[in-house]
C-alpha cells in the first residue's frame, strides 16, 4: 500500500471518528430577511371643477292670468262687477256666482272679456273667487272683493266680528295668496234701542213651512217693533233673515232673503220710512244653535232687527 493512499484513509477515518463523536456540524448560512417591494401609491387625480349650474329658466307667465284684474264691490243694493278678464268662461263663473250670492240684491256686470284661450290656471282662479261670493255677500257690510292675477284681497267693513273670522277663513281656504284689511264696529256701540229691540219676542216672527209668508202670530210682535223704531225716527235698521242647515245652501239663503224682506213689508205697512230698512239675508251661515237637535234648528230660523246707525 502505498503512503499517499494510507494518508488518505486516515483523513477519512478521523472524519467519520468526528461525525460519530457528535461533533456539531458547521453553522447554517442565515438567509438575509426578504423585504416587499413597497406598492407606489397612485398619483392623486386633480379633482374636476364641478360644473356650472344651468342658468334659470325664466318664469313662464300665463297671459290669461295677466289679463285677470276684477273688483266686486258691494253696497246694500247689490254688487258691482268691474275690470277684465281673459276669456267668456271666467266670465260666466263670475257673473253666475255673484247672481247665486246676492240674491235680491242688482248685480251690475261691466266687465270686459278678453279674447285669450281659456286654461286651467284662470278657470282656478275664476272659481277660487266664485267660491267666495256667498262668505262675501253675508259677512262683508260694504267693501269689494279683487282678482289680480292669482291674488285674492277683501278690503272693507264687515258686519261684526266673526263676520271678519268668516271672511278670514273662507280666504285661507281659497288655496291662493290672499290679504284680508277690514274694519268691525268697535264693541258697545249699540244703541238703547237696540237694547229695547233684543227686549222683543222676535222669536215669535215665524213663517209658513219653506216659505217667506209671515204667520198670524207674526203680527203683534211686528207692530209692537215698529212703535218702538217709530220713537227713533233717524235710526236705521238692517232686518237679517236666518235659516237652520237643513236643505241646500243657496235655497236657504234665497228663503232668508224672502223672509227678511217680508219683515220689511210688513214693518212699513205698521209705518215705518221703506228708507230706514235693509233688508238681508244669511241663509244657513250664522247658526247661534246647535242644527243637530230639533230646537237649535227652531232657534236658528229666525229673523233678528239690527240697529246700523244712529
Amino acid at each position: 500500500m502505498s503512503f499517499s493512499y494510507r494518508i488518505a484513509t486516515a483523513v477519512t477515518v478521523v472524519v467519520l471518528l468526528a461525525v460519530a463523536c457528535g461533533s456539531s456540524p458547521p453553522p447554517a448560512v442565515e438567509l438575509a430577511e426578504i423585504q416587499p417591494t413597497p406598492t407606489p401609491e397612485p398619483t392623486p387625480t386633480p379633482e374636476a371643477p364641478p360644473p356650472e349650474a344651468p342658468p334659470e329658466e325664466l318664469a313662464i307667465i300665463d297671459e290669461s292670468l295677466e289679463a285677470f284684474h276684477v273688483s266686486a264691490t258691494i253696497d246694500p243694493n247689490g254688487v258691482f262687477l268691474r275690470g277684465s278678464v281673459p276669456n267668456e268662461t271666467t266670465h260666466i263663473i263670475l257673473v253666475s256666482a255673484a247672481e247665486a250670492a246676492f240674491v235680491g240684491g242688482q248685480v251690475v256686470d261691466e266687465l270686459t272679456i278678453g279674447g285669450i284661450a281659456s286654461s286651467e290656471a284662470a278657470t282656478n282662479v275664476a272659481t277660487a273667487a266664485a267660491n267666495l261670493m256667498i262668505p262675501v255677500s253675508t259677512n262683508l257690510r260694504a267693501g269689494s272683493l279683487f282678482i289680480d292675477s292669482a291674488y285674492l284681497r277683501i278690503e272693507g267693513s264687515a258686519y261684526d266680528r266673526p263676520s271678519a273670522v268668516s271672511l278670514d277663513t273662507a280666504l285661507r281656504d281659497s288655496g291662493l295668496e290672499n290679504n284680508l284689511s277690514i274694519s268691525i264696529p268697535e264693541p258697545g256701540t249699540e244703541s238703547a234701542l237696540q237694547t229695547s229691540i233684543d227686549e222683543l219676542d222676535l222669536q215669535s216672527i215665524q213663517f209658513e213651512l219653506g216659505t217667506a209668508e209671515l204667520t198670524n202670530a207674526a203680527t203683534s210682535v211686528l207692530a209692537e217693533a215698529a212703535e218702538l223704531l217709530n220713537r227713533f225716527p233717524r235710526v236705521t235698521i238692517r232686518v237679517e233673515g236666518h235659516t237652520d242647515q237643513q236643505g241646500d245652501t243657496r235655497a236657504n239663503l234665497i228663503l232668508s232673503q224672502g223672509r227678511a224682506e217680508a219683515v220689511v213689508e210688513a214693518l212699513v205697512a205698521n209705518g215705518v220710512e221703506a228708507s230706514r230698512l235693509t233688508a238681508k239675508g244669511f241663509g244657513e251661515e250664522r247658526p247661534i244653535a246647535d242644527n243637530a237637535t230639533g230646537e237649535g234648528q227652531a232657534a236658528n230660523r229666525r229673523v233678528e232687527l239690527i240697529v246700523e246707525d244712529e
